[in-house]
This record gives structure tokens, sequence and C-alpha cells, in this order.
């Protein structure tokens, strides 16, 4: 070899250059977090408890913002979004409490297909009394 490929050989191993990683590590960590508290947020909303009933023409909603989740189950149970069990009369309290934090806050009722009709009227009526008027029917298509 001549010296001069020699000598430049020798420089780049003199020089030792470093990727730094933190960076990329700190993304991965921040994707993460926000994947996980989105997991979390779907899965609260959607109990597997409740199973909607079908409906042919069902439509997708554009906007899923200021919504508030009730769940009721078969047996007439209502569940909030925090799967915390509540009676009509909380149900009321609880209305008024959300709708004091979002004067926009519509109900989003997810009713299990076997319950008894005049289960989701007390409940739309509570609900009603908590100042909640406009509501958004859960179904499957």
């Amino acid at each position: 070899m001549s010296q001069s490929s020699n000598s430049r050989y020798s420089l780049f191993k003199k020089s030792r250059l470093a990727v730094d990683l933190s960076p990329m590590i700190d993304l991965v960590f921040l994707i993460l977090i926000f994947f996980m508290i989105t997991f979390q947020r779907v899965s609260e909303q959607h109990d597997p408890n409740v199973r909607v009933p079908f409906a042919s023409g069902a439509v997708v909603g554009e906007d899923s913002k200021d919504r508030l989740v009730l769940n009721v189950y078969a047996d007439g149970s209502v569940y909030d979004q925090n799967r915390k069990l509540l009676t009509l009369t909380a149900v009321t309290a609880f209305v008024e409490m959300e709708k004091l934090a979002n004067p926009n806050l519509r109900l989003h009722l997810r009713a299990d297909r076997e319950t008894e009709h005049e289960n989701v009227k007390k409940v739309i009526d509570a609900v009603a009394q908590g100042g909640i008027k406009d509501v958004i029917f859960s179904t499957e298509q």
C-alpha cells in the first residue's frame, strides 16, 4: 500500500463518529404513550358486556366529541363510561354535573339488544331531566 492510502485509512480510524439515539428513543416512547392513552379511551367507551342491536340503515357519526356514554345492560342496569353502576336518580345528577362542564354535551346511549324498551325510555327521561336533549343510539350494521 502506498503511504497516501495508509494516511487516509488512519484519518478515518482516528475519527470516532457516533450516532445519538436519544431523540429517537424519546420519540418512540411518546408514540407509545399516545397509543396507550388512545386505546384506553376507546376501550372505556365500548363496554363489551353491552351487545348493541343491529340496524341495516345505521350511519357512523362524523363527530364523536362532546359525548357522554351511558350503557344500559340487558337487565336494565345503567353504567357510565367508566363502568360505574348508576341509579336513575344518579344518572340525572351525573348528567347535570357533566352538562355544567360541557354545555354542548350529547348522550351516546349504548343499550343492549336484549333490554326492554321501558329501561331505555327511563334512562332517556333521567338524562332529559339532567339537561341533555340530544341522544345518539349505538347500533351495529
